[in-house]
């Protein structure tokens, strides 16, 4: 026959077990809610990069198209250009707001003009066509020959520009015939 002590022994074995594993299947249960919060994290930042990436591919698609219109951008430019030396003002101001019109849709669709006459130079933005020297600060854009373009704060067309180059004292002597200051 067991004794008492031992039967004390077997339900306290028992009741030790019972708690090893119940404390087992709550730490297990703890770890499974753990691991689905941070699967529904992921999946979240998938559905976010999966849209972002929908996104910049539509954008993409239609940077084609835009770039395409730049052209008719410039004709536009051009053509104002003209008819305000050649033609009434009210010519002008009725082709001038079909370019406000048409500037605006490009504005809506993520096209803004580069802002570069008078700065300086940035190889990222601007494309260098000409240097013209004799000027105090060097880099800084003078002229713009060509409008430049971002697409949602990209470089769709960067902006073709003549740039100031600054002229040494020995060398101006020279280009501008000797003349001492």
């Amino acid at each position: 026959m067991k004794s008492k002590t031992d039967k004390q022994n077997n339900e306290n074995k028992s009741e030790v077990n019972e708690m090893k594993e119940k404390m087992d299947s709550e730490s297990l249960l703890e770890e499974y809610k753990k691991d689905i919060k941070r699967l529904q994290a992921d999946f979240e930042n998938y559905i976010k990069r999966t849209d972002k990436e929908k996104e910049d591919i539509g954008r993409l698609a239609g940077s084609h198209i835009i770039k395409k219109l730049l052209n008719v951008a410039d004709s536009f430019d051009s053509a104002l250009a003209s008819i305000k030396e050649n033609y009434s003002d009210d010519v002008f101001k009725g082709v001038h707001m079909i370019y406000r019109q048409f500037f605006n849709l490009l504005k809506e669709e993520g096209v803004k003009p580069i802002d570069s006459l008078g700065k300086r130079f940035d190889p990222n933005m601007h494309e260098i066509i000409k240097h013209e020297p004799g000027y105090e600060d060097e880099e800084i854009i003078i002229k713009e020959i060509q409008k430049g373009y971002l697409f949602y704060d990209k470089v769709l067309r960067p902006s073709k520009v003549v740039v100031s180059k600054k002229i040494e004292k020995e060398a101006e002597k020279v280009i501008l015939g000797g003349k001492n200051e």
